[in-house]
């Protein structure tokens, strides 16, 4: 039974008037009207404990709270009856509006009633548009929405605990912990309270179930919840020194974060075949000890004395007989074997930095493409070998000065290809020449990538950048048919998920192309950044959220055009709901998570992965996220060299030396064209052709 409910049944069998069991529970004099009378209002808990003590029962908690995208979707369902449909469409119709007045998204904006009636206080009718009288009833009917769908909207908080973290949240605000963890501390406990945990239950897994949870609830970015999250830790471990709090069991818990080399978010648990091969017989044969066949040394020794002619020993010869195994075997017995002789063997510590660096490739490449490499073998396959270093290169792209990290990865990927796998010599060409093109010998843009731009041009240049617009009308080519084939539905009705998939992806390009972000910040959008100007929409990454900046830089905006926020807006409205899966209706990012496997409040990953097929299938070329940021830089100031200031601003680089060390050789054949043009200007006598045969 409701809340509401409860306290109605008890006014009904009692008596007794809202006001008096206010008042005899020492409460505002209209707080049961509030309950009974306020939907959108959500007393506080310690207002339901001293309410249900005056009524001698225990009342139910507090509702879960509902955002305006469920609301909206609870009001579109169809009754049957069809003057309710009617006025369910107006209030949904007239919602939307106040929504998009006030810049709240509606799947992440929680409803509230007391807020609608603050932002109705500030406005005009101007703000809507409206007149004064339609201006009144737009207020009315949004409260009506609210009122008739909507449960309590008030976040829960600390104030709402009773019982043990009542009790530890009291004692912290007493102690002389420092003021930061005092002030943390409540959204924690009152978590571990919602969780039914206690707190020798800490452990680094609660804590990450923690961090998601925060991120997908609190307006704060990533790195704002990943640092509240570790002072948390901080706080937990203070606890279990303490004196005063050893009664409650805290332990001391480190955060469940990688240290900042781990760039990628993939666990290194996944890459377990291939570490189970690499840190036995790779690391034996690396360190000397072992054969590429699994072979030791010692009875690599004892075979090769076996094989050795033995001659016969008399007199003073016999006492120069060697001892078994006493003879130093030659290099090349010793690499015909398999072993590496002492020179190219690996130092613990080498051994060590080799295998970090290629778990880190690996980890890129399955972030950037989805493929797993599972053994040495598959690692050191020429077409993987490329897509790693590939990866590495974009994910370490955008500092002050290359890295040379892909380079170094590439040579020990060549070592294991030549001398442990075995691959023949076109192959460890391949796989050298690969190396070359990704060695950071100087700036700006590699080889492999001004390669890759000198081949986007003419209709390839053209269709990139309709990629968008080439895309969307391949799927309403899609629903056109499917229109056909089942008449009397809305087209939108036929969208798949594939098609829910395709419609992300023109969204992916849109934003692409008209700033061309880093792919994190492609993927990680969330809802919370996107902010509208009229019908235009910006979708402003947070300066912490960005590559080389802090949080005294200021943010990245992305503005979108008037047709790519037209987009926009309908996939948000209508085509991201279906993108959602059950379970994850307050996924917080701008393209939630796909696939049954996949946790809640998660980004679509494969996202860009996916774009990149569609990609090489419309223009022929082989692209990467980080090369559409070439390209823009690379098209504009092909166009205008002046504009080199221009295209700083435009990807979002620190400094100009950036931009020029990127972009100063943007093409050698485009300097000599410009050259030659200019010395054609400056002849005084220009050739009067070659009509005449033998004229020079």
């Amino acid at each position: 039974m409701l809340l509401q409910d409860q306290v109605s049944q008890y006014l009904d069998t009692s008596g007794e008037s809202m006001r008096s069991l206010s008042m005899r529970a020492g409460l505002n004099p209209k707080a049961v009207s509030d309950i009974l009378n306020r939907p959108g209002h959500r007393p506080m808990r310690s207002t339901v404990e001293a309410l249900g003590t005056a009524m001698g029962v225990l009342l139910p908690g507090l509702e879960p709270r509902m955002t305006y995208a469920q609301l909206i979707a609870r009001l579109s369902k169809k009754t049957g009856d069809a003057a309710l449909d009617r006025r369910n469409a107006t209030l949904v119709s007239r919602l939307k509006k106040v929504l998009q007045a006030a810049e709240w998204m509606p799947e992440i904006e929680y409803v509230d009633r007391d807020r609608v009636i603050e932002r109705f206080s500030g406005w005009s009718p101007a703000t809507l548009g409206l007149s004064q009288g339609s201006f009144r009833n737009y207020k009315s009917d949004a409260l009506a929405a609210i009122d008739e769908v909507c449960g309590s909207n008030r976040k829960p908080g600390i104030r709402d605990v009773t019982g043990l973290y009542r009790e530890v949240h009291e004692a912290i605000q007493n102690s002389d912990l420092p003021q930061d963890m005092k002030l943390i501390s409540g959204s924690f406990l009152h978590f571990l309270d919602q969780s039914g945990l206690l707190p020798r239950e800490i452990t680094q897994s609660v804590l990450e179930v923690y961090f998601h949870r925060r991120c997908a609830e609190a307006p704060k970015t990533e790195a704002v919840c990943r640092k509240h999250v570790k002072r948390v830790a901080a706080l937990c471990t203070r606890l279990s020194s303490e004196p005063a709090f050893a009664e409650f069991q805290f332990p001391a818990v480190d955060h469940p974060f990688d240290d900042g080399r781990d760039k990628y978010g993939v666990s290194t648990s996944v890459l377990r075949a291939f570490l189970q091969q690499f840190d036995g017989p790779v690391t034996r044969w690396a360190m000397g000890d072992e054969s590429r066949d699994g072979l030791s040394y010692e009875a690599f020794l004892k075979q090769l004395d076996r094989t050795q002619p033995q001659l016969p020993m008399t007199g003073k010869l016999a006492l120069l007989k060697p001892k078994p195994n006493g003879r130093k075997k030659t290099e090349e017995e010793r690499r015909s074997a398999g072993f590496l002789v002492e020179d190219e063997t690996w130092s613990q510590e080498t051994l060590a930095n080799r295998r970090g660096i290629m778990i880190a490739g690996a980890k890129a490449l399955y972030t950037a493409t989805g493929y797993l490499i599972e053994s040495v073998e598959e690692y050191t396959i020429p077409v993987v070998v490329e897509g790693v270093l590939e990866a590495v290169q974009v994910s370490n792209s955008g500092g002050e000065f290359p890295s040379s990290y892909a380079s170094t990865l590439g040579k020990a990927i060549k070592k294991l290809a030549r001398d442990y796998v075995g691959r023949d010599l076109e192959e460890v060409e391949s796989i050298a020449s690969t190396i070359k093109d990704y060695a950071a010998g100087g700036k700006g843009i590699t080889k492999r990538n001004k390669d890759k731009l000198r081949q986007i041009i003419g209709d390839r240049q053209q269709r990139l950048l309709d990629l968008g617009e080439i895309l969307i009308d391949e799927v309403n080519a899609e629903l056109d048919r499917q229109a056909r084939k089942k008449r009397g539905a809305s087209r939108l009705e036929y969208l798949d998920i594939e098609m829910v998939r395709d419609v992300m992806c023109v969204l992916a390009s849109d934003i692409l192309i008209a700033r061309a972000p880093r792919k994190a910040n492609v993927t990680r959008a969330k809802l919370s950044w996107i902010s509208w100007r009229g019908e235009l929409a910006t979708i402003t990454v947070p300066n912490v959220e960005v590559k080389m900046r802090t949080s005294d830089d200021p943010d990245l905006p992305i503005p979108l055009g008037e047709n790519e926020s037209r987009r926009l807006r309908m996939y948000l409205d209508k085509i991201r709901p279906k993108a959602l899966r059950k379970g994850d209706e307050l996924n917080p990012f701008l393209f939630p998570a796909q696939g049954s496997s996949v946790e809640r409040d998660q980004p679509f990953v494969g996202l860009l992965e996916r774009l990149m097929r569609h990609t090489h299938r419309i223009t022929g070329i082989r692209m990467n996220p980080h090369l559409y940021r070439h390209f823009l830089g690379w098209l504009w100031l092909k166009e205008d060299p002046d504009r080199l200031p221009d295209v700083q601003r435009l990807l979002g680089h620190k400094s100009l030396e950036t931009t020029l060390a990127f972009y100063a050789e943007i093409d050698e054949h485009l300097a000599l064209d410009r050259w030659q043009a200019y010395l054609v200007g400056k002849k005084s006598r220009q050739p009067k052709g070659f009509k005449e045969k033998g004229t020079l």
